[in-house]
């Protein structure tokens, strides 16, 4: 082939694989809450009482970790912390509200004694369950696993009350007995309990080689969807279908564990699961996963490293938006994330369903593509990704880039506001001073944010360092708000901007006045975004509620 016609199809095929995202919205944080060293949390959840509750592992001594119970009041700051656990190395990652209204923890542990004194004679590490009330007192436990040792990826109560749990396991024994192809090739499982905590039945997937079940859900009343990452080639594993070097299986079940199908997704690079979004009225399946490939049922890759051959690079792990029907067929398919350089990945670290978009929050190391340049390719920074739920688009995104390395955790709802939970490191070496989120330590931290979205163009100023430009009230009102700009801008002059929660503008006045009172009294009731640019360039948006 020609040359020139070589470099024109290359240019040219680049040139479709970044035109794919359509960035409209604009991400921003509604509220922030520093958290301190002491008091970071890994997963959280707003109890049906309104108090916030969470938990996080923390190194009890050099060598072993406990687990520790936070409650929160209504304005984020720590009414008490508990710790759990043994001798032994214990974490409970998961916190879920019961139908009794007690909490339920889960996670694994390495302890036979201290609050774990029911488990096997064995070492290795079993998966862990406490039930706790809302002053964090321990009412049972259990635990269950083998004795090579078991993995927790995740914990979900389904509509009938019924806990059901996934994970990988290297035992063949005890409550995982089950033929294997070898002694440390880790295999996928589920289990269902009731909320007494009995085992209602075990399921392990086996296969040739390594595999581990990510994510479970409830897609109905009887059915679940789990998702698997594996390399296996085996009839159980669905071998028939495989793809490449790892592959993404969904598995559709009823409740009592019966299989109804399963199907391999996945392209010629490393594809696997991390997370499952259901729509609960179309009950379409997004499996927010990681993919290394630009082929196969992948139908657009943001990185273009992937479009090399396979052999000529280590291909990137990015954030993959599968979306199936309830028989497994593909109605979308397409891959985001960094294209800094053949190493750096973004991995989605949770993912939610939240107003009619699929919000993913990753780590990525790395920069450029679908994410902000990183100032340093070592570092580790998170992404927040909006996908249409239509043609799995991306139509927006933010990055969290402070000044060593910030993980986004958790996503989670308070007053049905979705809110991202992190931690921010520090390295006192290289960076001296405060930190990005401006909290007041050069120490590690925990973050919450309260997350919005709006029309492109719409960003909230506490993204930055800079203080509050102005403040609203009443809010909510029927009849009128006031918008008062702080001390420190009243003389700036601005642009005063309001918007329905669509993007629709229905109000704009340029002005230097201290303080503006605007007639709500004939709008509709909802949600609006008032916005204040001043000529200097810095803008904030707050959301007012009419009522």
């Amino acid at each position: 082939m020609n040359k020139n016609i070589l470099c024109l199809l290359l240019f040219f095929t680049s040139s479709l694989l970044h035109a794919q995202p359509n960035i409209t919205r604009s991400i921003y944080f509604k509220e922030k809450k520093c958290l301190g060293y002491e008091n970071y949390m890994i997963r959280a959840l707003q109890h049906s009482g309104g108090s916030i509750f969470g938990v996080s592992v923390f190194s009890k001594t050099t060598t072993n970790a406990d687990s520790r119970l936070y409650k929160l009041n209504a304005q984020l700051d720590t009414v008490w912390r508990i710790n759990y656990g043994g001798s032994n190395d214990d974490d409970l990652r998961f916190i879920h509200e019961l139908p009794n209204g007690h909490l339920l923890l889960s996670g694994k542990t390495q302890s036979k004694d201290g609050d774990v004194p029911y488990g096997h004679t064995y070492s290795a590490g079993e998966i862990w369950l406490l039930e706790v009330d809302t002053m964090g007192i321990i009412i049972k436990g259990r635990t269950f696993g083998g004795s090579n040792g078991s993995d927790l990826a995740n914990t979900i109560i389904s509509s009938d009350g019924m806990i059901y749990m996934c994970g990988s396991t290297i035992a063949n024994d005890y409550d995982f007995a089950h033929v294997n192809f070898g002694t440390f090739d880790s295999d996928a499982w589920i289990v269902k309990l009731d909320t007494a905590f009995n085992l209602i039945w075990v399921k392990v997937y086996t296969g040739n080689s390594n595999e581990g079940a990510d994510d479970i859900q409830e897609v109905s009343s009887n059915r679940l969807v789990v998702g698997i990452t594996t390399e296996a080639t085996n009839i159980e594993m669905a071998g028939s279908q495989a793809k490449g070097q790892t592959d993404l299986l969904a598995i559709f079940i009823d409740t009592s564990s019966n299989e109804i199908w399963k199907k391999r997704y996945g392209g010629k690079g490393r594809d696997g699961g991390n997370y499952i979004c259901i729509d609960t009225l179309s009950k379409y399946i997004y499996m927010v996963a990681t993919s290394g490939s630009g082929d196969g049922d992948i139908t657009y890759h943001t990185n273009t490293w992937s479009n090399l051959p396979f052999d000529t690079i280590n291909y990137n792990n990015d954030v993959w938006i599968l979306k199936i029907d309830t028989l497994g067929t593909i109605l979308g398919s397409k891959v985001y994330g960094s294209i800094a350089g053949p190493n750096d990945d973004t991995i989605p670290f949770d993912a939610q369903l939240y107003e009619g978009n699929i919000w993913v929050a990753s780590w990525v190391q790395g920069g450029d593509g679908d994410c902000d340049s990183n100032n340093d390719g070592s570092l580790m920074n998170s992404w927040i990704a909006i996908i249409d739920t239509g043609n799995v688009n991306l139509i927006g995104k933010y990055t969290i880039a402070g000044n060593y390395a910030d993980y986004l955790m958790d996503f989670f709802y308070i007053d049905n506001v979705l809110t991202a939970l992190g931690i921010s490191t520090k390295d006192v070496v290289a960076f001296q001073g405060l930190n990005t989120f401006s909290c007041d330590t050069t120490m590690d931290f925990g973050f919450i944010l309260k997350l919005g979205d709006a029309p492109l163009g719409i960003n909230d100023i506490t993204k930055s360092n800079h203080a509050e430009i102005f403040s609203l009230y009443p809010n909510p009102s029927d009849s009128k708000v006031n918008i008062q700009l702080n001390e420190l801008y009243k003389t700036e002059k601005y642009t005063l901007s309001i918007y329905t929660l669509d993007g629709k503008k229905i109000f704009r006045k340029k002005g230097n006045a201290e303080t503006e009172s605007i007639d709500c009294s004939t709008w509709a009731k909802g949600t609006y975004y008032v916005t204040m640019e001043l000529k200097n360039g810095l803008k904030q948006t707050k959301q007012f509620e009419k009522q």
